[in-house]
């Protein structure tokens, strides 16, 4: 495997967290454009700035709503989104309370979903759409710890607008303590993120911490990029081994009497995931599922 690394360009205090980075920004910034977002038009409208002490006003009042739901210090909170605006903001306001976040990818099947939940023991849920909240309610009954799900998308009581009232009572301080206490703990089950989550999260507190040049981007940042294309890289790895994987628990059901034909599989699928020269017989439940979780893409 390949590795990439730089010399730190910044010392980095042991007491340090990504959940500061807001903080801090917000403090020293106040009025810098940190994130954009779209407007109500959706992607192809107008976007809006959201500043630092704007960003850290939403943080706070998120993870005001989170200890209202009681999520402590530790807790698992699995999030379950495309990339967006929220993603992010739901991302910090959980490191912010000291819990860890739980990545589980969107396209995920209810089966994956309920192994990760299960598996980390997450007492709540965030879901982009609602039908992404009809997977976790589904398996909800599997997930014994599962105490909340909220929507990211409106139209549903449980939604971060409700989330962010019910947490109007909680004081400052609480908020404050939580993230000056916070401790870093990569907590990622197998079939989430894996090692790629960790090196995101390494490239992020190296280019928040870092100095940009003037009129140009950090060395930080320059690594950052490498270390996130090796994150992604690693990401899709991972998803194929975990298609190949579950193709081949349902071909062993098919061929339990035949080992050494499940034996001959696996010799495929470690060359190709996908085997369109087979016709017939358990191959092509095989070949069908390989496409399906693939989203219709040949793996090579």
């Amino acid at each position: 495997m390949r590795e990439y690394s730089i010399p730190a360009l910044a010392e980095i205090p042991a007491t340090a967290n990504l959940a500061k980075v807001v903080f801090r920004r917000a403090a020293e910034q106040p009025q810098a454009v940190m994130l954009r977002r779209p407007g109500p038009a959706g992607l192809a409208g107008e976007w809006t700035d959201v500043t630092a002490s704007q960003f850290r006003d939403e943080v706070t009042a998120l993870a005001k709503g989170l200890v209202a739901a009681g999520i402590e210090p530790g807790d698992r909170v699995a999030l379950m989104s495309h990339t967006r605006y929220e993603w992010t903001l739901i991302d910090y306001a959980i490191w912010t309370t000291g819990a860890t976040v739980v990545p589980v990818y969107e396209t995920s099947s209810a089966e994956q979903a309920e192994w990760i939940l299960s598996d980390s023991g997450a007492r709540a849920c965030f879901v982009e759409t609602a039908a992404l909240e009809q997977v976790i309610d589904g398996i909800r009954d599997r997930v014994p710890a599962l105490e909340h799900i909220w929507r990211i998308e409106p139209g549903t009581k449980a939604s971060l607008n409700s989330l962010t009232e019910a947490g109007t009572q909680v004081e400052d301080q609480v908020i404050a303590e939580r993230a000056a206490d916070l401790q870093f703990r990569p907590v990622v089950p197998a079939l989430a993120g894996l090692r790629g989550e960790r090196v995101e999260r390494a490239a992020l507190v190296q280019v928040n911490q870092a100095e940009p040049a003037p009129g140009g981007v950090t060395e930080a940042e320059d690594g950052a990029q490498q270390l996130r294309a090796e994150a992604a890289r690693l990401q899709r790895g991972i998803h194929r081994m975990q298609v190949r994987d579950q193709a081949l628990n349902v071909v062993r059901g098919m061929t339990a009497d035949e080992p050494g034909e499940a034996v001959g599989i696996r010799g495929h699928l470690n060359r190709r995931l996908v085997l369109p020269h087979v016709e017939q017989g358990p191959h092509v439940l095989l070949d069908v599922a390989e496409r399906l979780a693939l989203g219709g893409a040949e793996a090579h």
